[in-house]
């Protein structure tokens, strides 16, 4: 069962990648947090979830600071 997980993970890593690379980081985020399901240290998953947080914090702080 660990080897068709870990190949999920590896998928899953894959296609948070893709979305990485086109810049979406919102697409990519669940992918990252699948991954970490599987995979609780995988620092990629980790870094673009971080990434994708911070984006949506400066994202509600810049959205609050125009009201």
């Amino acid at each position: 069962a660990w080897l068709k997980d870990l190949r999920f993970g590896q998928h899953y890593l894959d296609k948070a990648q893709e979305h990485f690379l086109r810049q979406n980081l919102a697409a990519a985020a669940p992918y990252y947090k699948r991954v970490l399901v599987l995979d609780p240290t995988n620092e990629a998953a980790t870094q673009g979830l971080k990434m994708y947080d911070n984006l949506e914090r400066i994202r509600r702080e810049t959205a609050k600071d125009k009201q």
